[in-house]
């Protein structure tokens, strides 16, 4: 798997709790690559926000990948 950064706008994220949702539009990396998609479930877990469409829970694992700024 490439080393990738994944750059998110905090108004794009949402976190509840501890946990990080994404939209899958900034996941599409993740989803098309091969290697990473063991690691990066995409029926785990998902939510619905009401402005911001499906979201999906970022694993701890996929964290190191991503960055919120």
């Amino acid at each position: 798997m490439s080393r990738t950064l994944i750059t998110l706008n905090r108004s794009e994220v949402f976190n509840y709790g501890n946990k990080m949702y994404v939209p899958f539009s900034a996941m599409s990396v993740v989803f098309n690559s091969k290697g990473a998609t063991k690691r990066f479930d995409k029926d785990l877990d998902s939510l619905v926000h009401p402005t911001k469409g499906k979201l999906f829970l970022l694993p701890k694992n996929v964290e190191q990948f991503v960055k919120v700024v």
